[in-house]
């Protein structure tokens, strides 16, 4: 049996823990994502305009698309992007696997397993549980590294009252950051996670922090703030002094010269102020504080630290959670870390001589794990096996390690940025690392095979042709129906009779998505209409995001910025990301606008652009046709 139909795979609520850096535990479902994933910056707006319809108005605010196109076909160049067009996209509906089969289905004659399955579940949803066991490797690693030394090794037990008091401290800052409510933010843990996996995964975070800046005893930091005054106020009659001596220095050459009858000297010229200095610092018994944390820290940093303890300061949350992501960063640098190989089937994770077993890792998992859940999964598992096929066939496909390798460079390249390479994952729409580094390594061998034969024309065609609204900062505007419902065939039947009005000139599809749409209101889309979008922010909109793609191999804003003509429709498209947004979808394309202006190909960063473009937007379609040539084939009974 073909399990061919018109469905596509559902989507799982996504769980991302720890994006806005390694140690933070920041529990992020589907109902964080609502107003969809942060999309990544749209390319600067570029130079060349063609000649405007119209004169662009005046604007304080820089370059902003408000050039209309014409005709955006000519505009194109006759050209279209290399895109999955929704008329085309193969839709896989695994509704009819039973997921306690094993193996659950075959892609080309070859089975997936129970085991393939776990292990995707594994690594797709278990970023939390893997962070948790790494951190407990580095902290007795440490430890036992104080102990070898003969030095004191700090006790730092964490109690769940303290647990307690930081969810509810993280409920004031982390759902603002996430877009969420904090009732939003506490549903999500206390459903999705559940209160004992939390305060587990906590208690491990909290201790290798406390471990590593424990907070000074309160009678100490108590004393070293009066030492601070004393001080501070020593040096603050001393400034007084030298003010009153400079004052009265003056008023005695002031007078001097009246006696004389001669002018005033003249006040001499202010001396360039010495750079400031630390302020003073008692002396301070630091002791309570790990060498180990010295050694990690730069001396700048390091003086800095000793400062703010000596002066019995506290330190700044985002201080602290800076400190404590670079510890990691550097203590997991100096120890091999990496999945178990196929040749391991029991392992999950090693790190350094210790290994975390996949049973394990997956009974953590397993609690929250539904069908739907699971099924999303198998829809990744399906994906990669069909990708691998035609990926392996064309010579290309990375061995683990040399995918690996390029995954540590392409981290390395955000090591001492703002933004770090979890933050990017998490715009790309994956729940971690470890969830990105499947399709990380395919999109790597699918850039090898595309690069091999890329000639600058084909750059040029998709800089100046297919890809120019999108680079020359384009906005689109439009309508989105949507016909929500968990009844497929029902809302099939529903949208398809609410285009065939549109199509019968009936109604208009700024009518029908206003009267008939019932996709959630928001500062983008507002009744079915949809406010002028650049291509990022419109994936955003619609819950597109890099990882959304590769899964169903296909973006509506991708369609609209590289091949739609302005008014027609795209879709219908079936899309399960929440329950509330679960429906079909029609996008009605009005009006493209342009900035009119983009920077010259003949800069090498603006290539490497473009190349980039050109690879993140046509390898959802190579999957997509892998997967359409793939026999899917339920297992046979009996």
């Amino acid at each position: 049996m073909r399990v061919r139909s018109k469905g596509s795979a559902s989507f799982a609520r996504s769980w991302r823990f720890g994006a806005l850096a390694p140690w933070l535990f920041a529990a992020a479902t589907a109902v964080a994502q609502e107003g969809g994933a942060p999309a990544p910056q749209q390319p600067p707006a570029p130079a060349t305009p063609p000649a405007p319809a119209r004169p662009a108005p005046r604007t304080n605010r820089g370059a902003v698309a408000n050039l209309p196109i014409a005709d955006v076909a000519q505009y194109r160049g006759g050209l279209a992007g290399a895109i999955t067009a929704a008329s085309a996209h193969f839709e896989l509906d695994l509704a009819a696997v039973d997921l306690t089969a094993d193996p659950l289905l075959l892609v080309d004659g070859t089975p997936i397993t129970q085991a393939d399955l776990a292990r995707q579940i594994a690594f797709s949803f278990g970023a939390n549980e893997i962070e948790q066991f790494l951190t407990g490797v580095l902290l007795r690693r440490v430890k036992a590294e104080l102990a070898a030394a003969g030095q004191p090794v700090p006790a730092s037990p964490i109690t769940e009252e303290e647990i307690k008091n930081k969810f509810e401290e993280d409920k004031k800052v982390i759902p603002q950051m996430r877009g969420m409510t904090p009732e939003q933010y506490e549903k999500a843990i206390l459903e999705g996670i559940g209160w004992p996996r939390y305060v587990e995964f906590q208690r491990q975070q909290m201790e290798f922090e406390r471990f590593f800046l424990p907070d000074p005893p309160e009678e100490w930091a108590k004393k070293q703030r009066e030492l601070t005054k004393a001080l501070d106020d020593e040096e603050a009659k001393k400034e007084a002094a030298k003010a009153e001596e400079a004052r009265k220095a003056k008023e005695a050459a002031d007078a001097a010269a009246k006696e004389a009858g001669s002018e005033a000297p003249a006040a001499p010229q202010a001396a360039e102020k010495p750079a400031p200095s630390l302020p003073p610092a008692p002396p301070a018994d630091l002791s309570f504080i790990p060498a180990k944390t010295w050694e990690l820290l730069d001396e700048k940093t390091a003086a800095t630290l000793k400062l703010n303890f000596a002066r019995g300061n506290t330190l700044h949350p985002l201080m602290r959670g800076g400190l404590i992501g670079t510890f990691r960063k550097k203590l997991l640098a100096t120890i091999e870390v990496r999945a178990g190989r196929p040749d391991e089937p029991d392992v999950a994770i090693v790190c350094g001589d210790e290994k975390f077993a996949m049973k394990e890792l997956l009974a953590l998992v397993g609690g929250r794990m539904d069908d739907h859940a699971r099924r999303v999964a198998l829809r990744e598992l399906v994906n990669l096996r069909a990708v691998d096929a035609r990926l392996a066939k064309e010579g290309v496909l990375l061995p683990e390690a040399e995918g690996d390798a390029k995954l540590r460079e392409w981290r390395k390249k955000y090591d001492g940025s703002l933004i770090q390479a979890e933050q990017i994952v998490a715009a790309y729409g994956y729940n971690s690392i470890w969830h990105f580094r499947e399709v990380f390594r395919r999109k790597q061998s699918y850039r090898q095979l595309v690069t091999v034969n890329l000639t600058d024309d084909k750059v040029k065609n998709h800089y100046d042709g297919a890809g120019r609204v999108f680079f020359e900062g384009g906005t689109a505007i439009g309508q989105l129906l949507f016909v929500p419902g968990p009844d497929k065939v029902a809302a099939r039947a529903k949208i398809d009779a609410l285009l065939a009005e549109v199509a019968a000139g009936t109604r208009s599809f700024a009518a029908v998505a206003r009267e008939e749409g019932k996709y959630p209101d928001s500062a983008e889309i507002h009744s079915g209409a949809l406010s002028p979008l650049v291509r990022n922010k419109l994936r955003s909109v619609l819950n597109e995001a890099e990882y959304t793609n590769f899964l169903t191999g296909y973006s509506f804003a991708d369609e609209a910025f590289y091949s739609a003509k302005e008014g027609s429709i795209i879709g219908p498209v079936w899309r399960d990301l929440v329950p509330e947004k679960t429906g079909w979808y029609a996008l009605h394309v009005d009006r493209f606008f342009t900035t009119g202006s983009r920077p010259s190909l003949d800069d090498a960063k603006v290539r490497d652009r473009a190349i980039d473009d050109l690879i993140d937007v046509t390898f959802p379609r190579y999957v997509n046709e892998a997967l359409a040539r793939c026999a899917i084939e339920l297992p046979r009974k009996g």
